[in-house]
């Protein structure tokens, strides 16, 4: 079996406001920087990212956005504080099957010269050592099933058979 590696990373940015001495976490701006995450870090071109209207400051409060891409599909988001001061941590809770999806059609064209496209499972939650199976499609018509497991941080690495 081949294996290649790839890695989901977040962002890390302050953005709380003070209002009142309430110290608040603006969505509109959490939602841009889930926004910026999946485009330049992860590849993945996005139409809008949804996150309710409060976000709790407190440390390692979990707060679920969700970020529909230009294609449609959907991403679930998640955005933690990392301190009382609005540090806030933005990642994907889950796989995103579109960034995998072209992933293994790269590394396909790469290691074996065969253009093909590739098809994975919508929501897949990020959990270290989970594994799930992606159907690639070769442009000749054969088609394989591709191991993916994830790794820590959202990394994952891929299994083609030989």
């Amino acid at each position: 079996m081949r294996q290649v590696s790839a890695i989901i990373v977040g962002l890390c940015a302050t953005i709380a406001l003070a209002g009142c001495g309430t110290p608040r976490i603006d969505p509109g701006i959490v939602a841009n920087l889930m926004r910026r995450l999946l485009e330049s870090q992860n590849g993945v071109p996005v139409r809008s990212v949804h996150c309710p209207e409060t976000i709790h400051p407190a440390k390692g409060a979990v707060t679920y956005c969700t970020a529909t891409l230009t294609n449609g599909h959907t991403v679930r988001m998640l955005a933690t504080p990392t301190n009382g001061s609005g540090q806030v941590r933005v990642a994907p809770a889950e796989m995103i099957a579109d960034q995998v999806q072209n992933s293994i059609a790269s590394a396909l064209a790469k290691q074996r010269g065969i253009t093909a496209t590739a098809v994975c499972p919508q929501h897949v939650p990020i959990v270290v050592g989970r594994t799930f199976l992606c159907r690639a499609s070769a442009s000749d018509g054969r088609s394989a099933m591709i191991l993916v497991t994830i790794k820590g941080g959202g990394a994952f690495t891929m299994n083609f058979a030989k």
